[in-house]
């Protein structure tokens, strides 16, 4: 089970992101975003920290309809007590958690200040 909390009106998960080296390892809150259908997105300067293995180049289509060339990234995370290996978009001013990263998940959380927020995997 992957907990976190509400938090100015978004569910918010931390996650432990480890580093291309296998020892750098950064915790980081994500940005629960149901219209991404993608892993994660990290801003540049924590992709720099990070140096995860660079993958390719990539056009993304943005919320407003444009269509941006964005780095992906290959990342592992500490995800539900397992590590998983990730596709990152190296994007935007907030880290992002998208909905692929919850296939095959239930989602539960209470929209009050401070309130709860679940991952856990369907059995």
């Amino acid at each position: 089970m992957i907990t976190g909390r509400i938090d100015d009106h978004r569910a918010v998960l931390p996650l432990t992101v480890l580093g291309v080296d296998g020892r750098t390892r950064q915790t980081i809150d994500f940005t629960l975003h149901t219209g991404f259908d993608g892993f994660l997105t990290l801003p540049d300067p924590m992709v720099a920290v990070l140096q995860p293995a660079e993958d390719r180049l990539v056009a993304v289509t943005l919320a407003d309809g444009r269509i941006i060339d964005v780095r992906v990234y290959a990342a592992r995370i500490a995800w539900d007590g397992a590590m998983r290996d990730v596709e990152v978009l190296a994007t935007g001013g907030r880290p992002l958690l998208g909905t692929r990263m919850l296939a095959g998940h239930e989602l539960v959380a209470r929209f009050v200040v401070g309130g709860n927020v679940t991952v856990r995997p369907l059995v």
